[in-house]
């Protein structure tokens, strides 16, 4: 099986899903598309900013030509707005502007059993800086294990001359800013639970169901429930 953060991330925190989703194969209750639509149009938008903006055209103050560079839907607009303004502080503190444009943005990386879509790798004063969009940048430890997933899976492939040394995430709902370099233990920690992972067994596994805060946006949900139902209705009375 291939690997990557979402299947890691699924089956730890329910295996239940994880079966259902990846060994089972099952339809889910609820089409994936209408949980995750807007983030899905979110990365596009800043995924297609790069490609309405020329580097020699962007003056000074930059904002307003950033707001005005594409036609946005009006449930939107906030988001961009929020990314625009992201966008002039970096153009601002940018040393040297020919580093601003995105050095690779949405690329699929395949290495050997790995995988991962990378939503923007960036150069900062030389070095490579590799990025995620999330509704919120504001949970750090929940955050460090994806980005040391896209560092590493960007720096096995050997399509760059130097490994990522910053992760970074951009939260699109508050504009705010999660930005460090990457550091050997987070990095190890993330190392150790990929290998788990990877030697899984997966014939014998147990597939309990975890409750989580995540549970009301399962695609499952409504199979969840009537199994949960099933197994209380089944139980032994007691005398």
């Amino acid at each position: 099986m291939n690997i990557s953060k979402s299947k890691i991330k699924t089956l730890e925190s329910c295996p239940l899903c994880f079966k259902w989703q990846y060994l089972d194969h099952k339809k889910p209750d609820i089409p994936p598309a209408a949980v995750t639509q807007t983030g899905t149009n979110v990365h596009e938008i800043f995924n297609n900013f790069y490609d309405h903006i020329k580097l020699e055209e962007i003056p000074e103050e930059s904002l307003e030509y950033f707001k005005n560079c594409m036609t946005i839907l009006p449930q939107y607009k906030g988001i961009f707005d929020l990314f625009c303004e992201f966008q002039a502080r970096r153009w601002k503190y940018t040393t040297n502007k020919d580093e601003f444009m995105p050095l690779l943005k949405e690329k699929k990386f395949v290495n050997n059993d790995e995988v991962g879509v990378v939503d923007v790798v960036h150069v900062t004063n030389g070095d490579y800086v590799v990025m995620d969009y999330k509704s919120s940048a504001s949970n750090p430890t929940n955050l460090r294990f994806e980005l040391n997933y896209y560092a590493k899976i960007v720096n096995d492939s050997n399509i760059l001359d130097k490994p990522i040394k910053y992760i970074a995430v951009y939260g699109y709902k508050d504009g705010g800013i999660f930005y460090e370099e990457v550091n050997i233990r987070s990095f190890n920690i993330m190392l150790k639970r990929v290998d788990a992972f990877g030697h899984n067994d997966w014939e014998n596994m147990q597939y309990p169901k975890k409750i989580g805060y995540a549970c009301n946006w399962c695609s499952y949900i409504l199979s969840c429930n009537k199994l949960e139902l099933q197994i209380l209705t089944e139980l032994p009375k007691e005398e």
